[in-house]
């Protein structure tokens, strides 16, 4: 499976939209899960200063981005 997801993230580093991705996912993790920056970053166990860099152009450790993906499919509708 983390084969898979590497291959999957490399696939998004190349087509250049990985950082586009991740910030559309925080967002609306942030607004649709009710969730404040300091709170996101406390379930991903990370400080909030982290969640701004990633919000901006840092690249999320891979099992940061599969959690921000598993918070991501599971918002309501």
């Amino acid at each position: 499976a983390i084969a898979f997801a590497k291959i999957q993230l490399k696939k998004f580093k190349i087509k250049g939209g990985i950082m586009t991705e991740i910030k559309k996912m925080i967002n609306a993790i942030l607004a649709k899960g009710n969730l404040n920056q300091k709170e996101l970053a406390a379930k991903l166990k990370v400080s909030p200063a982290q969640i701004t860099r990633w919000r901006d152009d840092a690249e999320p450790r891979l099992k940061n981005y599969q959690e921000l993906e598993k918070i991501y499919k599971d918002l309501p509708a």
